[in-house]
């Protein structure tokens, strides 16, 4: 679990459920994240995959990329 504060428009609690952002780093807000963090440790951990970060191909260009140097080599 990580316990973040957001800042400009990122809110890194959007990329990942184990991440928990406060906008506030006020004693009580913070006290809350730090809480439920505590809370959510208790559950055993599970694999997660952000559909809209990563990819389930590490590097979809590489054929084309492949090939283009091929190319350019003969």
């Amino acid at each position: 679990m990580t316990v973040t504060d957001t800042y400009f428009c990122k809110n890194l609690e959007e990329f990942h459920p184990n991440i928990i952002s406060t906008a506030s780093l006020a004693e009580a807000d913070l006290a809350r994240a730090i809480m439920l963090a505590c809370v959510r440790s208790q559950e055993p951990p599970s694999t997660y995959g952000n559909p809209g970060y990563l990819r389930d191909e590490d590097y979809p260009f590489m054929a084309e990329l492949r090939d283009a140097v091929l190319a350019e080599l003969c």
